[in-house]
């Protein structure tokens, strides 16, 4: 049951930097929006996390 959990949040971890990567390459200008962006992914996914924890 927890190693399905993991395999689920690394395929979202991943394909999200995937789509992080591929945007960053189109529109190298705006590498700052693009990091806060991923931060805030981040956030939203760790809170993600906690709730499917409980």
């Amino acid at each position: 049951m927890f190693g399905i959990l993991i395999c689920v949040f690394g395929f979202i971890i991943g394909s999200l930097i995937l789509f992080w990567i591929i945007r960053s390459a189109i529109n190298d200008s705006n590498l700052n929006t693009h990091l806060q962006e991923l931060k805030n992914e981040l956030v939203e996914l760790k809170q993600e996390l906690k709730s499917l924890k409980k």
